[in-house]
């Protein structure tokens, strides 16, 4: 619940709209382990049902576990509003989920990208 603490000490506008991004993120988590592209195409507002078939949909996270292996778990997001990037943990290492979400909460941009080394 370590989220949650975090969230608690932002402005509520901000907050809210973390918590948006965490559960839309873990029901992706959910979706794609599963299979269900049906469910993520569902999550997509109109720009992103347009731009991705469900054929293209179930052909990229196809090709997403293929060379990532299994999406594990998702680490606590880094808010930069509009858009969320949560370091995602796969069988095969790490990747930053970005989803962008719509005015309606709604899925209007996904990324998945290599993490950026830290320099320290």
């Amino acid at each position: 619940m370590a989220l949650a603490g975090l969230l608690s000490v932002l402005p509520p506008t901000f907050a809210q709209e973390g918590k948006e991004f965490s559960k839309v993120a873990e029901r992706l988590v959910e979706w794609i382990n599963a299979g269900d592209d049906v469910a993520i195409c569902a999550a997509y507002g109109q720009g992103m049902r347009q731009a991705f078939s469900l054929e293209e949909t179930a052909a990229f996270h196809k090709k997403l576990a293929r060379q990532h292996g299994k999406l594990k778990k998702l680490d606590l997001p880094r808010l930069a509003l509009p858009v969320a990037i949560f370091p995602a943990q796969f069988g095969g290492g790490m990747l930053d989920l970005t989803p962008v979400l719509d005015e309606h909460g709604q899925i209007s941009g996904l990324k998945f990208l290599a993490v950026a080394p830290t320099t320290n």
